[in-house]
């Protein structure tokens, strides 16, 4: 949500054709600008802790993913984010921020001595949904870094219990903005993954799974909630709610466009939903995350410098489908 936020941020903050850049006096303006100093590292993605809130009743049993190699699955994420926005305090226009379908074709490639498997998703596909009063400015500029995703891909491991390891775009990518994207796109992924308690649970149990992450080159600390709410074979149907933090405050922004430069002052956010997995999948068959961030940063570059403010809601949703674009006949 918060790389999704990026977008149009930048779009907001970017002065219009024409626009005076900032000056200085002559009495204050150095006699050559110095070296910009590096950007202080993040810090390292934590491993993920697991924590038993409640075993929930009887029968009790594991809950293990079964992958085999070769599976596809394909599977449309649909992203629909408003946003309000204040810069140096004071209320900005809300522009109406289109919709986002993505398809991806997920492979389970390799199966690992350790008893991992390693897969791969694809986006095969990513249409941009202007709605009424979207600035069509913002239109463009999105469907040209979206459509600059298809092909994509984004790899990573995964053991019995969705504990995912190397995850990583395999692509290369020289846009920024298109790369801010595809952070997110992990964001999204890593949000819906599943992740599976070591011990027997049964109805009504709860885990809790708390870890730093680093997207976007932003370090972020998300606890995620877990309930089960029924299984049937295969199937589990779990609630989930989430809580975000900074995992660093005043941590520097990275892989913005040339000439901009940005620091993450603070970030809350928390969301829940349900979602339904068969654990012979990589992601869900079905689910729906609502969730809502508040995002303080400070922007700076081409003649402009603000402190953004940013509210803003998501809703997210996932579906498996025959193939890309085309959702399976109803039952």
């Amino acid at each position: 949500m918060l790389i999704s936020a990026l977008l149009v941020a930048l779009f907001v903050v970017e002065p219009p054709p024409g626009a005076a850049p900032e000056t200085q006096s002559p009495a204050t303006s150095p006699a050559a600008t110095p070296a910009p100093e590096p950007a202080p590292s993040l810090p390292p993605p934590s491993e993920a802790v697991v924590t038993m809130l409640n075993s929930g009743d009887a029968p009790r049993e594991q809950l293990r993913l079964a992958l085999k190699v070769g599976e596809v699955q394909f599977a449309v994420m649909e992203m629909d984010m408003q946003m309000k926005m204040a810069m140096d305090g004071a209320a900005q226009p809300a522009p109406k921020m289109p919709s986002f379908n993505m398809n991806m074709r997920i492979k389970v490639e390799e199966a690992l001595p350790d008893g991992r498997w390693k897969y791969i998703a694809e986006f095969t596909s990513v249409d941009v949904t202007p709605k009424e009063g979207t600035p069509p400015e913002m239109v463009t500029i999105m469907q040209a870094t979206m459509a600059e995703m298809v092909g994509m891909k984004i790899a990573a491991e995964i053991d019995p219990t969705g504990r995912q390891q190397n995850l990583q775009i395999v692509s290369k990518i020289t846009n920024p903005m298109l790369l801010q994207q595809l952070e997110s796109m992990k964001q999204s992924m890593s949000q819906m993954a599943i992740r599976l308690p070591e011990p027997e649970v049964g109805a009504d149990a709860k885990w809790e799974v708390e870890a730093n992450a680093a997207f976007g080159g932003i370090a972020s600390r998300q606890r995620s909630t877990y309930r089960l709410l029924s299984r049937s074979g295969n199937t589990v149907k779990l609630g989930i709610s989430t809580r975000q933090s900074p995992a660093e405050r005043n941590a520097p922004i990275k892989n913005l466009p040339a000439g901009m430069t940005g620091t993450l002052v603070d970030l809350s956010g928390d969301g829940n939903g349900e979602l339904v997995y068969d654990l012979s999948r990589v992601m869900p068959r079905q689910g729906r995350v609502v969730g809502e961030s508040v995002v303080n940063m400070n922007m700076e570059g081409h003649g402009m410098k603000a402190k953004l403010d940013t509210h803003t809601s998501l809703v997210m949703t996932i579906r498996e489908v025959n193939a890309p674009g085309k959702a399976p006949a109803p039952k």
